[in-house]
């Protein structure tokens, strides 16, 4: 009896064995994506934003990366070819890659900005997202809405209750000089 409950637990472990080594886990993709500072941009407005990546496994570490900033209609004082290396690699989600210092447009609208992986060919070992088994496209973009920022010209209504404040004031303490 002892034999076959053995026998049985063998069976079952190597059954299981067959079950696990058939099923094929996919990883998910990697997915890069630009986080703004502050989605309310106005004209002429300074913001930042963010270069990161998720779904880095850690059978596939991260380990260079090298984009060109598709800046369009934003001003962009830095270089246009941004790159890194990390060693030793590193894996998980929202890993900040590089934060990108831009300057909205002058005029309001909607505009696209955005990275896109260098086209420069396996010369240049950054070119795109590097893990240790696979090279990755960057190109990613995103769409803003730059808007003009209110005019800090005082509403009529304020300026009636400013005024007749002061002039409330000044009748106050003229009433108290005839008296005295």
């Amino acid at each position: 009896m002892k034999q076959i409950i053995i026998k049985g637990f063998a069976v079952l472990l190597l059954g299981l064995c067959f079950v696990f080594q058939a099923v094929d886990v996919q990883a998910l993709p990697i997915v890069v994506r630009l986080d703004i500072s502050d989605p309310d941009i106005s004209v002429d407005e300074n913001f930042s934003v963010e270069v990161r990546v998720d779904g880095v496994v850690d059978s596939d570490l991260l380990e260079r990366f090298g984009f060109f900033v598709d800046r369009l209609d934003f001003t962009y004082s830095g270089n246009p070819f941004v790159f890194g290396a990390i060693s030793p690699g590193i894996y998980g989600d929202d890993i900040l890659l590089a934060t990108l210092e831009f300057i909205a447009p002058s005029t309001d609208g909607s505009y696209s900005l955005g990275i896109k992986t260098a086209s420069i060919g396996d010369t240049l070992s950054s070119d795109g997202l590097i893990t240790q088994n696979n090279r990755y496209d960057m190109t990613t973009s995103v769409n803003l809405d730059v808007s003009s920022s209110p005019s800090a010209v005082p509403e009529p209504a304020t300026l009636l209750l400013l005024g007749s404040g002061v002039v409330g004031i000044a009748a106050y303490s003229r009433k108290f000089r005839v008296r005295g």
